[in-house]
């Protein structure tokens, strides 16, 4: 794991440093004001505090066979953490600066850093500080996502939504070694954790001994994964994920808007609220005869120390789709987390009434194949003729916030890309992929001089004119004849 992380950092240590510079400056700063700068080490201590603890976890032992394996897991992880920090400092440019764990760390954090500024502030901060750190409660709006069942396929899609600082976008495809499963008798936990080794660089997963392998490992740990990510991230944080066990996960961002449930987040926590999504899992396995069966399609929501998690496979036969889009569908994750309070008065935030959900339930139904979800999911925007957008570009399911009227700095957001897959391709760990706002309805975005006064875009293209591109993993490529029909070409079975 080390390896694969100090090769990662050493190949695309340039990718990194601009990445890391685009990010800091969209949190704190350009030029970093003393309140920002104070910012940044408050959360920099509590991401301090926080690989400690776990570092701790890692080298302590545990009764429960799951905990030991859990945190060897972890550890594997951390072991790449350390790598990518080491390939990035032992390659960079001498023009780049150093980048330190703490600092990988914060990048990795991109999808809590909101959660964490604002959980790390003084309690006397004024309510003018608060709204210039944490940014306008609307950023947590955070991604378009759609399951849609088809007779003869399952099909679906997801545009992430951030800003534009982090269009410096990398598609990764993981070959990673992960621990082996110790023998099933074995109950000691010292004895556990001393029987969990990770699997060596040997080719015996691509030859003979690959099922022997694969027997050895815990059920559902997996080595191969692809998903769209960023230069210095160990994660998605898109979030989207093709897995060879069969599995598609995606998110998008629900948010928390009450305020009482801050106290909860701790350093001393593997996932005490930072964050919250509304996590889909979509297994592959559950499909047949244009059909989800029982957990098909699995949804998990959470809250700072709550989690509720259903299978929502029916819901999806019953409509023909699942769509997803920031707001929470578990009633009691609605009701905690301040949302429903917010819809009483703002249809923006009601599950059933926010435009969202009203276009996906009219254009959804209509999504017959792969070229009809990519123009679904890039749908930014016939917003001035659209009745359900109201004019608005945030209206939409791939925003282009920088097309509003009255420009600011949170006009540098909206819908950054788009990954749509089927059933048939997600089992190669493939999917079609396009980077940048959507310019479908309307002109390709471009780094003006106007919005570079606004934002950095360090190694960034002046213009996003770019098309859907097949992804694929390295492990499937000799197998795919090079005259192989385009997902878009029609419906994947």
């Amino acid at each position: 794991m080390f390896a694969a992380g100090y090769a990662e950092g050493a190949l695309t240590h340039r990718r990194i440093h601009e990445h890391y510079w685009n990010t800091r400056s969209y949190f704190f700063g350009k030029v970093p004001t003393a309140i920002q700068l104070a910012s940044a080490a408050r959360v920099y201590s509590f991401l301090g505090q926080n690989i400690q603890w776990m570092r701790s976890q890692v080298a302590s032992s545990f009764p429960r066979r799951n905990d030991t394996m859990y945190w060897s897991m972890v550890g594997g992880v951390l072991a790449q953490l350390d790598g990518l920090v080491q390939g990035y400092n032992a390659h960079r440019s001498v023009d780049d600066s150093s980048l330190s764990e703490l600092d990988f760390l914060f990048l990795n954090a991109d999808g809590d850093m909101q959660n964490l500024i604002a959980r790390t502030m003084p309690a006397a901060t004024d309510a003018a500080t608060v709204v210039s750190l944490t940014k306008p409660s609307t950023a947590n709006f955070k991604c378009s996502a759609l399951v849609r069942v088809l007779p003869h396929d399952l099909l679906w899609g997801h545009a992430t939504w951030d800003t534009y600082t982090a269009l410096n976008k990398v598609f990764k495809h993981y070959d990673l070694p992960l621990p082996r499963s110790p023998p099933r008798h074995s109950n000691d936990s010292a004895t556990f954790r001393d029987s969990v080794a990770f699997s060596d660089d040997s080719p015996s997963h691509h030859g003979q001994n690959h099922k022997h392998d694969e027997a050895r490992r815990e059920p559902g740990a997996r080595r191969r994964i692809s998903m769209s990510s960023s230069p210095g991230y160990l994660s998605s944080v898109d979030d989207w994920y093709l897995l060879d066990s069969g599995l598609g996960v995606m998110e998008t961002t629900n948010g928390n808007y009450n305020a009482s449930l801050a106290a909860t987040i701790t350093p001393h926590a593997f996932n005490s609220g930072t964050y919250n999504n509304q996590w889909m899992v979509l297994d592959t396995s559950r499909f047949a005869n244009g059909t989800l069966l029982a957990h098909g399609l699995t949804l998990l929501e959470q809250l700072p120390g709550d989690i509720v998690v259903g299978d929502v496979s029916a819901v999806v036969n019953a409509q023909g789709y699942w769509a997803s889009y920031n707001i929470p569908y578990f009633e009691h994750i609605y009701n905690k987390s301040g949302i429903a309070a917010m819809a009483s008065t703002d249809s923006s935030w009601s599950h059933q009434d926010c435009a969202r959900a009203k276009i996906f339930r009219r254009d959804a139904p209509h999504v017959q194949s792969i070229a009809h979800l990519k123009r679904l999911m890039r749908y930014s925007n016939n917003y001035h003729h659209d009745p359900l957008s109201l004019g608005d570009p945030g209206r939409a399911i791939a925003a282009r916030y920088d097309l509003a009227t009255n420009p600011s700095e949170f006009a540098l957001s909206g819908a950054i890309d788009a990954k749509v897959t089927s059933v048939r391709s997600a089992r190669r760990l493939e999917c079609d992929a396009v980077l940048g706002p959507s310019n479908d309805d309307q002109p390709t975005f471009v780094w003006t001089d106007k919005w570079t006064e606004l934002a950095m875009h360090k190694g960034q293209p002046t213009a996003f004119n770019f098309s859907f591109t097949r992804m694929r993993h390295f492990d499937h490529l000799p197998a795919i004849d090079s005259h192989d029909a385009s997902l878009e070409d029609g419906p994947a079975t």
